[in-house]
């Protein structure tokens, strides 16, 4: 059989009805534990810590998110152009993924992931909350597919 891949030791517990994603969903009620959600407060539900849930989340969001392009901004006031970049944030992303109910625990899981990333990842600002400049790619592979 194989071994779960949620932990139960430490941190916070994210309960499974604080994630909407169904593939998780159904991870946390088949590897999680009765246990009181630090989030919604529910003690009737199975729970995983959220730095477990977070490290089964970190691979897909890796492979799935790039920066969007740089677009032109014209100023009407003058002849310059200013290149930006519109996208969403880490957070905003994760949430949309798990489908969470609350907001917090998406924060909590970009927060958990910038303190424990590697270099490369830090480098291209991978878990910066503040950094919008990131889409979803539609990945070729379907099993990468997260809705």
């Amino acid at each position: 059989m194989e071994a779960p891949f949620f932990d139960m030791k430490g941190d916070s517990y994210v309960c499974q009805g604080c994630v909407g994603n169904e593939t998780l969903y159904q991870e946390i009620e088949r590897d999680g534990e009765i246990n009181d959600c630090s989030y919604c407060n529910r003690n009737d539900l199975h729970c995983v810590t959220l730095h477990s849930l977070a490290r089964r989340v970190a691979p897909v969001y890796e492979q799935l998110v790039s920066e969007v392009e740089h677009e032109p901004e014209f100023d009407d006031d003058s002849d310059t152009v200013e290149w930006v970049q519109r996208g969403e944030s880490p957070t905003q992303i994760i949430s949309d993924m798990i489908e969470s109910s609350e907001f917090s625990v998406a924060e909590d899981i970009v927060e958990y992931l910038s303190s424990v990333s590697s270099s490369d990842d830090l480098a291209r600002g991978l878990y910066e909350a503040s950094n919008d400049v990131f889409e979803v790619r539609v990945p070729e592979n379907q099993n990468l597919r997260y809705a």
